[in-house]
This record gives C-alpha cells, sequence and structure tokens, in this order.
C-alpha cells in the first residue's frame, strides 16, 4: 500500500506541529513550508498527494499560491487537492475561495476526525 505524502503549509509553528503529528499518526508522510513560495518550491521538486494551505501567510498568502499551482505549474500539481485551512469565517471570503482553485476548506481550531476525514475523502 502506498503511503501518501502530505504538505502542511502554515506560517505558524505550532499549527505545522500540530498537523504534523496528526499525519503522522494517521500514517501520513509530510513535508512542511512557511508560506506559499516556499510550498511552490517544494511541490515544484517533490512529489506530494495533498496540500494543507494556510490561507493567511506572510510572503505568499494561500491565495496567490493557489492561483499559481493552478495556473503556471504542470501536471500532476496543478491538479492536487489543496485544503484551504483558516482561523476566519469563510463567508467572508467565500467568492473568493470558491474561485481561486481550493479544493476544499478546513477552518481551525483542528479537529482531529475531521482533518483525518477530509484528508480520506481525496487521498485513497
Amino acid at each position: 500500500m502506498k503511503q501518501h505524502k502530505i504538505l502542511v503549509v502554515d506560517d505558524t509553528v505550532l499549527n505545522r506541529i500540530l498537523l504534523t503529528e496528526i499525519l503522522e499518526d494517521a500514517g501520513y508522510l509530510y513535508g512542511q513550508a512557511s508560506n506559499g513560495q516556499q510550498a511552490i518550491e517544494i511541490l515544484g521538486d517533490q512529489p506530494y498527494d495533498l496540500v494543507l494551505l494556510d490561507i493567511e501567510m506572510p510572503v505568499m498568502n494561500g491565495f496567490d499560491t493557489i492561483r499559481h499551482i493552478r495556473k503556471k505549474m504542470g501536471p500532476p500539481v496543478n491538479t492536487l487537492p489543496v485544503i484551504a485551512i483558516t482561523a476566519h469565517d469563510p463567508s467572508m471570503f467565500s467568492d473568493d475561495f470558491k474561485n481561486a482553485g481550493f479544493t476544499s476548506l478546513l477552518t481551525k481550531p483542528y479537529n482531529i476526525d475531521k482533518i483525518k476525514k477530509m484528508i480520506q475523502t481525496f487521498v485513497k
């Protein structure tokens, strides 16, 4: 059975630690980036099966990052499932979220079961 690899992109170290511990506990491999620019570089160098992408980050935010992935990166990267993660009320940016190219949305604070179920929806 293939061990799936997930890229966690969040500028907050504690959020990355929490997410990677959940992923490790669930048996996934993972990588980490602290902003969108790092994520794009990593995705250009290594294969991943899914991306957890924070929306609000310095250097390159989640919206700019997903647009770059969808429009400027080739297959298979441009078709990866990308789940937006945010602490904000999604209704504040629902149109932007839909138009940007995110596959789904996960709101903070995190719920371990919710994270695992969401990932299992896209990575089988």
